[in-house]
């Protein structure tokens, strides 16, 4: 964050659990793709908690979506992402 500030970027920061893997694979592709079946409606419940909570923070910083609606967005992410992908 601190070097963000001196940069004059905003970022945002998402804390999460490393002390336990997540999903269920293990590798940059494979996990990407399933990053994506996540996106699509499928996916293992921990990853899909995960990837809805980084794309409503995306959405949150670049203003597509109020605060208020966050966790509406969270909730209705796979449907979205259906519309978009």
């Amino acid at each position: 964050m601190n070097i963000s500030k001196a940069l004059n970027v905003d970022t945002k920061v998402v804390i999460s659990r490393m002390d336990d893997p997540i999903g269920l694979t293990v590798g940059n592709s494979i996990e990407v793709a399933e990053a994506i079946d996540c996106l699509r409606g499928g996916g293992p419940h921990d990853t899909v908690e995960l990837v809805q909570t980084l794309g409503s923070v995306i959405l949150l910083a670049k203003g597509k979506i109020p605060l208020l609606f966050c966790c509406l967005i969270k909730q209705k992410f796979s449907q979205l992402m259906k519309l978009l992908l």
